[in-house]
């Protein structure tokens, strides 16, 4: 799998992109959580030395940084719920990576549902709602939507 890479980088949920990235992944993976993990470490490797040039200008971050995944299997493997299957082993260093950034607090790795995911404006073919949703955020007018999506139960049709 390679996957489009997108993301948006927000120093606080309220404020507008700092950093947007959207680029081809130049690796090709064998997972979705895979992907998710090489993005999230391309990610994380334009957020810390920005964190670290803040602090250099006087402007130290006091809170880590929130960064927003929709894949829920691999955030757990980051935050130490669950570790590194067989199949998975071969992106420890990119789990390393974010792993020690949450750890030391330079980030908060959170859930955020695909619908309301900034980054998507990005790398998906969005309508002009979603597109418009989504700009809002990205550009700092409105804060990141970090409510759960409520999925409607679905009507089952028995013959």
């Amino acid at each position: 799998m390679k996957s489009g890479t997108g993301g948006t980088i927000h120093m606080s949920h309220d404020t507008g992109s700092i950093i947007s990235l959207c680029d081809k992944q130049s690796i090709t993976a064998d997972s979705a959580m895979a992907c998710e993990g090489i993005g999230g470490h391309l990610q994380i490797r334009k957020l810390l030395p920005l964190r670290y040039f803040c602090q250099e200008l006087g402007y130290p971050q006091l809170l880590p940084s929130k960064f927003y995944m929709d894949n829920e299997p691999f955030i757990n493997t980051i935050v130490g719920q669950r570790g590194c299957s067989d199949r998975s082993k071969h992106m420890l260093i990119r789990y390393k990576v974010l792993e020690e950034a949450w750890k030391y607090d330079e980030v908060d790795i959170l859930h955020l549902d695909t619908f309301n995911m900034v980054s998507d404006i990005l790398t998906k073919p969005l309508g002009p709602t979603g597109w418009r949703r989504l700009r809002r955020p990205l550009l700092g007018t409105a804060p990141i939507d970090t409510t759960p999506v409520v999925k409607l139960p679905t009507l089952s049709v028995t013959a």
